[in-house]
C-alpha cells in the first residue's frame, strides 16, 4: 500500500522527535534565561570585542554588536549550535534510510516486499521531514518558554521563522547522507565521511568570511552554513532564495540516491 514505508518509519522515529527536541528545547530554554537583561549582553559583547574577528567569525558572529542584541545572541547560542545538532541528527537519519537496514541484513527483507525500491527512500525521507519539523518545533517551545521566564522582548515570529529554516538544512544533510550509503555500502564510512562533510562546509563558510579577498570567499557558496545564516535569518527573516535553493537541492540529491539504489546489488 503507497504510503506503509512512511507510516512504519513515522511509527519507528517518533521517540527520536522527544529525544533531538528535548535536547534542543532545553538548550534554547537555557539560552534565553541564562541571561537576563541588555545590560548582561552588552557586558558579554564586550569580552567578545577583544576576539580576534577571525575567532569571531569562527563563532559564526559577524560583530560584537550582534551578541548585544537579543536576536543576535540566540542566533549564535541557539541556531548555530543547534544547527551542528540537527546536522548530527540529519546524518543518522542518512543512514536509516537504506544503510542500517542493509548493514543488519533485514534490507533484503524489505524488499522482498511489494514495494518499489523508490518508495523507500522516498518515503522514509518524507517521514523524516516530518520528524526534522517536530524537532525544530520543540526547539521553539523551549525558546518560547524561557523567554516568558526572561526579561527580553523577543520577535518569537523571527524565533519562529529561524526553527522553520533547520528544515532545509536538515533535509540537505539528510540527503547528502543518503546518497553516499547508495555510493560507499558502508555504514561507518558513510557517517565519516558525512560528517567531514559537515565539518568542511563549516569551516568553507568560516573562512570565507574571514578572508574575503581569497579564493575561499569565492568557495564560499558551496557551504551550506552560508545559505542556513542563522543569524541573517534572526535578523531579516528568511531568505525565501537559500531556503528553497536548499530544498531543491536536497531533492535532487534523493533522486540521484533513488537511482543509484535502483541500479546496485544489495548486500545481505
Amino acid at each position: 500500500m503507497f504510503g506503509s514505508e512512511f507510516a512504519n518509519t513515522l511509527r519507528r522515529s517518533w521517540r527520536q522527535i522527544l529525544m533531538w527536541g528535548g535536547v534542543l528545547g532545553a538548550f534554547g530554554f537555557l539560552i534565553t534565561v541564562i541571561i537576563q537583561d541588555v545590560d548582561a549582553l552588552k557586558q558579554y559583547a564586550a569580552v567578545m570585542e577583544d576576539m580576534p574577528p577571525a575567532l569571531m567569525q569562527a563563532f559564526g558572529v559577524s560583530s560584537e554588536n550582534t551578541l548585544a542584541t537579543p536576536e543576535g545572541y540566540i542566533a549564535f547560542g541557539a541556531f548555530l549550535y543547534g544547527a551542528f545538532i540537527m546536522a548530527a541528527f540529519g546524518v543518522a537519519a542518512g543512514t536509516a534510510l537504506t544503510i542500517n537496514d542493509e548493514e543488519n541484513g533485514i534490507l533484503d527483507m524489505v524488499l522482498s516486499l511489494p514495494i518499489p525500491r523508490w518508495r523507500i527512500i522516498a518515503e522514509r525521507f518524507a517521514a523524516y521531514i516530518i520528524v526534522t519539523f517536530g524537532i525544530a518545533m520543540l526547539l521553539f517551545a523551549g525558546l518560547f518558554i524561557g523567554g516568558q521566564v526572561s526579561a527580553f522582548e523577543l520577535d518569537y515570529g523571527r524565533i519562529f521563522a529561524s526553527c522553520v529554516n533547520l528544515l532545509p538544512f536538515t533535509m540537505l544533510t539528510i540527503a547528502v547522507t543518503a546518497l553516499l550509503a547508495t555510493l560507499l555500502q558502508r555504514q561507518g564510512t558513510v557517517i565519516a565521511v558525512a560528517a567531514v562533510f559537515v565539518i568542511g562546509s563549516y569551516l568553507l563558510n568560516f573562512l570565507g568570511s574571514s578572508a574575503s579577498d581569497t579564493i575561499l570567499a569565492d568557495l564560499q557558496g558551496l557551504s551550506y552554513f552560508y545559505y542556513f545564516d542563522s543569524e541573517g535569518t534572526m535578523m531579516q527573516g528568511i531568505a525565501w532564495g537559500n531556503f528553497l535553493g536548499m530544498v531543491a537541492v536536497a531533492l535532487a540529491l534523493i533522486g540521484a540516491s533513488v537511482y543509484f539504489f535502483d541500479h546496485r546489488n544489495v548486500g545481505v
